[in-house]
């Protein structure tokens, strides 16, 4: 039985990518509200789950898969640079070098806080698609560092990730993460579009 259900994760490119620890993708889906706003009308703050931790979900219909929590915890403090896409590809909206991004685990699972710059046409687009709910969904691209399955090859539990992206996608796999946008009600005289320190301390006491 396990040389069988080898077999039919090899001949699968999502199975064999798993198998191999090669660069891959997940992408989840559901919808989270908050209230705070922006005092720049030239931002709109984005908020959201890319991962979520011991919630399992199917992959491809190969196997059952979960994210132990702790699997970002490496990787947050050592990676210089991940970006914030739209479908894994393109210009970033924003960055942890650039300091438009914020990542952290919490009890619930990778929490994402953006500050998208509005005077870019692609953030526009995106906070509009993600006003109007077209875009509801995230996703993170990564490679597995430490991981552990089961005798037949039916679960995976992740331990350890190195995480390249987040993004907001349209569809999830896992009715489990979320995203959502609040963008300013009035303009400010001093445009101010990178995270402040006051924006980190308000994430790392969230208790959202």
């Amino acid at each position: 039985m396990n040389d069988e259900r080898l077999a039919l994760l090899e001949s699968n490119q999502t199975g064999w990518r798993a198998l191999a620890k090669d660069p891959e993708t997940r992408a989840f889906g559901a919808t989270i509200r908050w209230s705070e706003r922006s005092d720049d009308a030239n931002t709109a703050t984005f908020r959201g789950y890319a991962s979520v931790f011991n919630h399992p979900y199917d992959v491809a219909g190969l196997f059952t898969e979960t994210v132990q929590r702790g699997a970002f915890a490496r990787t947050l403090r050592n990676e210089p640079k991940i970006h914030f896409l739209v479908n894994h590809d393109g210009i970033p909206l924003a960055s942890t070098q650039g300091g438009t991004l914020l990542l952290r685990e919490d009890e619930r699972g990778l929490a994402v806080l953006a500050t998208l710059d509005l005077r870019s046409p692609l953030a526009q687009t995106v906070a509009s698609a993600v006003e109007r709910q077209d875009l509801s969904e995230m996703s993170f691209g990564f490679q597995v560092k430490a991981d552990e399955w089961n005798d037949d090859y039916t679960q995976r539990s992740i331990a350890e990730v190195r995480l390249f992206e987040v993004s907001v996608v349209p569809r999830g796999a896992n009715p489990a993460t979320s995203a959502s946008l609040e963008v300013p009600e009035a303009p400010a005289p001093e445009p101010r579009w990178r995270l402040t320190k006051a924006d980190h301390l308000k994430l790392i006491t969230h208790q959202g």
